[in-house]
């Protein structure tokens, strides 16, 4: 391959001419090129210069020029006939006729604006401008959440996009611009329709195609992401294609087609095969499963394995080691990954000093390295259920940065002094760069039995039982201030240690040991979020959790109602004392659905830098913390990372990265980080959903669920047991169904839904769609009405295990 300057020679060199766009005046100097280069080159040379592009008037004009241009399709084709290379093709020029779904007479769709008039219209406020997100189960509504602004101040708007034609081609992730238009009906909000997309969001989809839908070459890719539109893909070797996971992406979407074009990409596996299912894990959510480059390699310790704590660093530490604290872990069983280390140690005046210690990664991550890059582009660890994709390589995460017991390791602590109430003195807070040696590491269930017997009465046990004390006191005075409690319905699998197939799924039981090491992380992360914001106002990396909009607790309190009881919401110390006080005779689990039902109207957390936003609205909602941040996991999250850096800066340990001392390049990182966080907890519930589905395979189970939704075709369960929740279709069954909105009742076949009501499921695999596997929930006529107990089962052996923090 050449490259010629050819603005830079004079037989070649064009200038723009009056009135003449960017795009035709770089056509036109394409054209320039490629004729002077034919007439370079010569009869004499056998030469032919072939112009390819898919613009249909610039390649006419070079017809005029008597050059020959043809489409990127025509050259393709006619070069090679290898079908893997022809389906790779941009389906441009794939014509919505080819697949009989255009409607002659008119448009599917409204044509868009143009760029100017866009923007135009958000300029004078007649249109609004922000991202479409979809719900998880439909293509064809979704939300916008716009900025307003009036009278020099900015509001938020929700945009409700209610159907096909007013979204208008758009996708889940465009960034769009809508306009405002009148409701159909009293309480649909406000109500609006894309006129444009100013950015597109067409990643890689991962999926699978239909093979009944032929037409001609042509068939329907179904994506797996269930909020993403079926996708035309043309196909040479439908064959080779037939029971495959793919990956294809998005190339044109025309206003008279029902489904946008695009092309294939690549093969993934057989579908239902572990590790092409799991491939598509890793497409939908933008896990990067590369290896560790080189670069990145290269600025780990050369002396691995024999990696020794120079004493020139040791010098510059408050050395923890022999000094009389006995320092522990306690983590999931199998943790590899261990961030975080605790002390207890009773002082003379009655007093304890605890002490928190956290890996310090940033020791071996400096700034400005290919490892510092890597780490910030990743964001996180990605835990699924039978592996994790880690942030750093794996000298670093399990080994060098790992508080194992009995090796000496680096960590960067925080102490405080406490009374036995759980009061923190003021002024006696502590950081600190140390060196450590853990006595021990624990698992949830071995400090757990450790403290609950009592002939275990060793110095190490007695400082864990301080520390849950002490926890106790901690969690309680959060709650006094109006920290929420709230649930989701976690699951755990026992794997099969050779194959990974699931052997048992069991609901994810916690220990007074969890909520040890939960609150003495929680008093961390404030106590440094406030030192940090203190010494770096404007650049603090923090994490808030937005006040729920008024709108997003009706479902919550239109549940509780349908059952008697009335929830205050006004703030969440209110929440929480409703929640508290929600009971129902005979059900122990309806406590638990509320607090899954409450976590539900909650906005997501978000980190940010603490000069983009008022103080006012640093708050984390569900803590009732004034301020907060994440400084407890730099081995798995990059925020932490940062964190770090900013700490070590507060006391004069280190100085501030020249990328970190700019609130925009933070803001930067606090929207990846974001991403990637979100992406990572999607990913892992596509994971346990995976091996869910794995483990109905071959198994048909009848298990009691609970209503926690209803709606006009059917109920939405759940299933504690296995942590299943689905909406399962009565309308096919029972066409007479009647809904009533006021009353949250679904009556059907001569039976009345409620919410809250218990129901015998059966569960099994549906296979009859190929290329979507799911799982079947059919409510089975009613027998024993007593309702489930809250119990978990026993907990099987984990193969691996994530940190739950």
């Amino acid at each position: 391959m050449y490259f010629f300057a050819n603005e830079h020679h004079r037989e070649t060199h064009v200038a723009q001419l009056d009135g003449e766009t960017p795009n035709d005046f770089n056509d036109r100097k394409i054209r320039v090129v490629c004729t002077w280069y034919q007439r370079h080159l010569g009869p004499e040379l056998g030469g032919k210069v072939v112009h390819v592009t898919n613009d249909r008037a610039s390649r006419e004009l070079a017809g005029q020029d008597g050059l020959t241009a043809i489409t990127m399709d025509d050259y393709v084709r006619g070069s090679t006939q290898d079908p893997a290379i022809l389906d790779r093709l941009v389906a441009i020029s794939a014509g919505a006729e080819d697949a009989g779904e255009v409607h002659k007479q008119k448009e599917q769709y409204s044509p868009f604006l143009s760029g100017p008039t866009i923007s135009a219209g958000l300029k004078e406020g007649t249109l609004v401008q922000g991202t479409i997100r979809c719900g998880r189960d439909n293509a064809f509504r979704g939300r916008v959440s716009a900025k307003v602004h009036k009278g020099g101040k900015t509001d938020s708007l929700e945009v409700n996009i209610p159907g096909r034609y007013e979204m208008n081609r758009a996708i889940d992730g465009d960034v769009v611009a809508v306009r405002i238009k009148e409701p159909d009906q009293e309480g649909d909000g406000v109500v609006g329709q894309v006129v444009g997309v100013i950015k597109t969001n067409w990643r890689p989809l991962a999926g699978s195609l239909d093979m009944d839908s032929k037409r001609g070459d042509t068939y329907l890719f179904h994506p797996v992401a269930r909020n993403m539109p079926y996708v035309r893909v043309r196909t040479s070797q439908p064959e080779s294609l037939a029971g495959k996971r793919l990956v294809i992406t998005i190339d044109s979407w025309p206003e008279r087609s029902n489904y946008p074009n695009g092309h294939y990409v690549r093969t993934l596996g057989n579908t239902g095969d572990r590790e092409a299912e799991n491939e598509v894990i890793f497409v939908e959510h933008d896990v990067p499963v590369r290896p560790f480059s080189t670069a990145v390699l290269a600025c780990l310790p050369p002396e691995a394995g024999k990696y020794k704590i120079k004493d020139h660093e040791v010098a510059k530490r408050i050395d923890l080691r022999g000094s009389g604290r006995r320092i522990c872990s306690i983590d999931p069983p199998g943790c590899e990954d261990i961030d975080d280390a605790l002390h207890c140690m009773q002082l003379e005046n009655g007093n304890f000093e605890v002490g928190v210690h956290i890996a310090d990664v940033t020791h071996f991550v400096r700034p400005n390295t290919a490892l510092d890059d890597e780490a910030s582009m990743r964001g996180t660890t990605v835990y699924l259920v039978d592996r994790r994709i880690d942030m750093l390589p794996r000298l670093l995460n399990a080994d060098l940065c790992s508080l194992r017991p009995e090796v000496d390791r680096l960590a960067f602590s925080v102490t405080w002094e406490m009374t036995p109430d759980g009061k923190c003195l003021d002024n006696r807070t502590k950081f600190f760069k140390s060196v450590i040696h853990s006595e021990r590491a624990f698992s949830y269930g071995e400090a757990q039995s450790q403290m609950d017997d009592p002939a275990c009465t060793d110095p190490l046990t007695c400082d864990v039982r301080n520390l849950n004390m002490l926890a106790k006191r901690l969690k309680a005075n959060r709650v006094a201030m109006g920290a929420l409690n709230l649930a989701s319905p976690e699951v755990k699998f026992a794997l099969d240690t050779e194959t990974n197939n699931p052997l048992d799924v069991g609901v994810y039981e916690l220990k007074e040991a969890n909520s040890l090491v939960e609150e003495f992380m929680l008093l961390a992360n404030i106590t440094v979020g406030a030192q940090i914001e203190k010494h770096f106002n404007q650049l603090a990396l923090l994490r808030r959790h937005p006040d729920p909009l008024p709108t997003q607790f009706e479902p919550l309190i239109k549940a509780a109602e349908s059952v008697g009881l009335s929830m205050k919401v006004a703030s969440s110390k209110e929440l929480a004392d409703s929640l508290d006080a929600a009971v129902r005779e005979g059900d122990e689990y309806f406590n638990k659905a509320l607090r899954i039902l409450s976590t539900r109207c909650m906005q997501q957390a978000v980190y940010f830098c603490s000069g983009s936003l008022p103080q006012d609205q640093y708050r984390h909602y569900g803590l009732a913390a004034a301020i907060y941040t994440h400084y407890t996991s730099p081995i798995r999250r990059y925020a932490d990372v940062m964190v770090h850096r900013l700490l070590a800066a507060s006391i004069g340990v280190d100085e501030l990265p020249m990328t970190m001392r700019d609130k925009d390049s933070v803001g930067q990182v606090c929207d990846n980080i974001n991403r990637r966080h979100l992406m990572a907890q999607m990913a892992g519930r596509a994971s346990v959903d995976l091996h869910t589905l794995f483990y109905f395979k071959d198994r048909t189970v009848q298990e009691k669920g609970i209503i926690l939704r209803l709606r006009e075709n059917g109920v939405g369960v759940l299933v504690p047991r296995f942590g299943i929740e689905a909406l399962v279709r009565l309308d096919e069954l029972h066409p007479d169904l009647v809904y009533s909105d006021e009353l949250l009742t679904l009556a059907a076949g001569g039976r009345t839904f409620h919410m809250f009501d218990w129901v015998e499921l059966e569960i099994t695999v549906d296979n009859s769609k190929p290329h979507r596997p799911g799982l079947s929930l059919t409510i089975l006529p009613p027998g024993d009405d007593k309702p489930a107990q809250a119990e978990a089962s026993p907990e099987p052996k984990k193969k691996k295990a994530r940190k739950k923090k």
